[in-house]
């Protein structure tokens, strides 16, 4: 039998459940022997799932935290628990599930031996949070909500352009100021994401981006402060249903931090598997005062 121990950001469960179906299952078919392979359903019972499959949040000094006991032994299936800090595929973990405290549900993806799914909401309760990076505190500072703009204070007020991956800590190649046309082949400019746009980010690791001709769009974010590049980048920001603020139309939701401080941020993009000098794109915003 085949298991899998992974953290995983929530951007696409659905795909990433059935990839491990697929794999589950034609593990274990060709694993089972021959002749026991009929006289086995390979999907566990509702009564399994609810002995087996439990979640707890971690007591520390007299509450519960935000940390997360997660235990799935004894249970005959591949098991993905998806929580608020990304996904847990595996048996028996302690994880960091939540940044603010909270009512919260915990999904619980069962994949079975015969290739058929089940699913399990398990409800846990956060009284306070521990152990969270400086980092979020800097996103939406010590209110719990901070906005951040294009930093058009930067010289020529070049805020978005392209350099080396790795290399590069900010647009080097072609240098755009802002609301400029931008460079051959980044996309058009997307309406009301010019000067005055803005993206506000608040405890509960919610991020709007508001436009400047009205519209606006609200989705989730994360950090992962262990996600570093020697030398270049300090972190990850990973979003869902929405990204920053782009300036031109590009796929680009997750980012290298490469800058973070209470009034600067600059985050980096390249394709999976860009070498080292190769092409990224650089973002470069400032905290609104």
């Amino acid at each position: 039998m085949i298991f899998f121990t992974l953290n995983i950001i929530n951007k696409d469960m659905k795909n990433i459940i059935k990839i491990f179906a697929v794999i589950i299952a034609a593990a274990f078919v060709s694993c089972e022997p021959v002749e026991n392979r009929n006289g086995l359903s390979g999907r566990v019972t509702q009564a399994e799932i609810e002995q087996h499959i439990k979640v707890e949040t971690e007591m520390r000094n007299g509450v519960r935290s935000n940390f997360l006991l997660i235990d799935s032994e004894g249970l005959n299936a591949l098991t993905i628990f998806e929580h608020g800090m990304g996904s847990y595929i595996g048996k028996k973990a302690r994880v960091m599930g939540f940044v603010v405290p909270g009512d919260h549900v915990i999904k619980v993806h069962i994949l079975n031996r015969d290739g058929s799914r089940d699913s399990k909401e398990i409800n846990v309760t956060v009284d306070e949070c521990f152990d969270l990076h400086p980092a979020w505190d800097i996103f939406w500072g010590e209110s719990g909500s901070k906005t951040w703009t294009w930093d058009d204070q930067q010289s020529g007020e070049v805020v978005f352009g392209n350099g080396g991956y790795r290399v590069d800590n900010g647009p080097a190649w072609w240098r755009v100021p802002i609301e400029a046309p931008p460079p051959p082949g980044t996309g058009d400019l997307v309406p009301g994401e010019g000067r005055g746009a803005t993206m506000t980010f608040k405890k509960g690791a919610v991020m709007t981006k508001e436009r400047t001709n009205g519209t606006s769009e609200t989705g989730d974010f994360i950090l992962d402060m262990t996600q570093t590049i020697s030398g270049w980048s300090i972190g990850k920001v990973n979003f869902t249903n929405t990204t920053v603020l782009l300036g031109t139309n590009q796929d680009a939701y997750s980012f290298d931090i490469l800058k973070l401080t209470e009034t600067e941020m600059v985050l980096a993009s390249a394709p999976e598997g860009t070498a080292g000098g190769g092409p990224a794109f650089f973002w470069m915003f400032r905290a609104v005062e």
